[in-house]
């Protein structure tokens, strides 16, 4: 409905996330949420690409058929998206992240690792224009249940931690990022959660939640940080926001 009544529509990935589903209209840019805030300041400027190389970075889980359903989700990428993802990169040991609540509700959690995963960003620098993770988050047991059973009134626990991972990612490479979480276990993603409440069926239908970030990611505009270039012909900048 926005996208149809403006010319050009920034938004946040989890507008149009739903786990392995993405559905972006056509003229909408899909923009991390630090920077958008930074585009909104007026301290970038987005500039719309025509594909992007996507780096993929994901965990060398112990159970290995869950680390080949993300290879096999980059390689559908390719296949059907016309995807050029460079590379993909496990981590051993993996990036240490875990879900969980502050005292006031929120979605919040706790990375380790973050300067492994920079050193792997850093060391291939010039071979991406975005960045995929794909990565286990630790939530309590019995989160994953407790979730479909919320009728869709529980906050997502996942999306907090995530969002701390690819604000950093953003700020400090100046390129696109989203995350995906990787099922701790093959018992999870065989979980019988039955008929759920519509908003979270999305994440019911799907085991590796990792097509709908690479989609987005695929076109995700160029972070352009320089003052003058922000201001040229084509650039969009916090001049053109109209809300």
């Amino acid at each position: 409905l926005l996208a149809s009544a403006c010319d050009t529509l920034v938004t946040h990935p989890n507008v149009v996330n739903a786990s392995d589903i993405n559905e972006l209209p056509e003229n909408a840019l899909y923009v991390e949420g630090s920077v958008i805030c930074r585009f909104l300041m007026g301290t970038v400027g987005l500039q719309k690409v025509k594909a992007n190389r996507v780096l993929l970075v994901i965990d060398e889980h112990p159970e290995s058929r869950l680390s080949d359903l993300a290879i096999n989700a980059a390689s559908a990428a390719r296949a059907a998206l016309g995807l050029e993802c460079p590379r993909v990169i496990k981590m051993d040991p993996p990036i240490g992240m875990r879900a969980r609540y502050s005292s006031s509700g929120r979605a919040a959690g706790r990375i380790e690792g973050l300067e492994r995963l920079c050193t792997v960003l850093e060391r291939h620098r010039g071979e991406y224009d975005a960045v995929g993770i794909h990565s286990v988050i630790d939530v309590p047991s019995g989160y994953h249940m407790e979730y479909f059973e919320s009728h869709g009134e529980m906050v997502n626990p996942w999306g907090g931690v995530e969002a701390m991972l690819t604000h950093a990612v953003s700020l400090i490479f100046n390129v696109p990022s989203a995350h995906a979480p990787m099922l701790e276990s093959w018992e999870i993603a065989n979980m019988h959660a039955g008929i759920v409440e519509p908003r979270v069926s999305a994440e019911a239908v799907s085991t590796c939640f990792l097509h709908s970030i690479l989609k987005g990611l695929h076109r995700s505009p160029r972070i352009v940080t320089d003052r003058t270039a922000m201001h040229a012909p084509g650039m969009l900048n916090s001049a053109d926001v109209s809300c």
